[in-house]
């Protein structure tokens, strides 16, 4: 079930204009998942096949109270100045949660909100 998952969100992928040269591959989407490993697994499968990418995934279940978010970035995002602790930081921050990590992946948790979807799809990788 999750190589569909990789397969279907691989579709919603986009490009980040990075200021340079390298162009990157950017996805961003909330979906069901069993748990914050799977997201993780999910996040780390999309990211292989889209390199050099960045990835911002995001569970979203009503039956949880706090939802995980992560973000998975490629060596070459990292060069072109961006940072996973950095963007899970401030979309956490942005939706009353917390979370952080290292500059290749970070993870964090974020109340359950209607309007994540909405947040993500509007929200824009900043570099460092």
């Amino acid at each position: 079930a999750l190589s569909d998952q990789v397969e279907s969100l691989i579709k919603t992928t986009t490009v980040l204009d990075t200021d340079t040269d390298q162009k990157l591959n950017y996805l961003q989407a909330s979906l069901e998942v069993a748990d914050s490993n799977e997201l993780r697994t999910l996040s780390n499968q999309v990211l292989a096949k889209l390199k050099p990418g960045l990835v911002i995934l995001a569970a979203s279940s009503e039956s949880s109270e706090t939802n995980p978010i992560c973000a998975s970035l490629s060596p070459e995002a990292i060069e072109a100045g961006f940072n996973a602790g950095q963007i899970v930081q401030e979309l956490c921050q942005s939706l009353g949660g917390r979370g952080g990590g290292k500059a290749n992946f970070a993870m964090g948790g974020i109340p359950h909100t209607d309007s994540l979807p909405a947040v993500l799809k509007s929200y824009s990788p900043k570099k460092v």
